[in-house]
């Protein structure tokens, strides 16, 4: 089964850049493909950089866990965002 995902971008332009980034971070919840089915990733750009917000949906898709992360630098938002997202899940069980 594949993970799905959406990104949208708010206050600043969807490149292929943003799109390439957060299609190689997804790669880290893999594992998970299982337990979940899609991600929906938010990127915004503020006045002190950028916030992102990743919402998880299991396969029954019922929103698992939101996830968010602040950074100055718009490919760390992306990357730890997801980083952090595959920690929190580890942490579920999903028996």
């Amino acid at each position: 089964m594949g993970l799905g995902m959406d990104v949208a971008c708010i206050g600043l332009e969807k490149t292929p850049e943003i799109e390439s980034a957060a299609a190689q971070a997804l790669l880290t919840l893999l594992r998970f493909a299982h337990e979940v089915t899609r991600c929906s990733l938010a990127v915004t750009a503020t006045d002190a950089g950028y916030v992102t917000r990743l919402e998880v949906f299991s396969s029954r898709r019922e929103p698992i866990l939101i996830e968010h992360y602040r950074s100055p630098n718009l490919l760390r938002c992306i990357d730890r965002v997801f980083v952090e997202t595959g920690a929190r899940l580890l942490a579920l069980s999903f028996r």
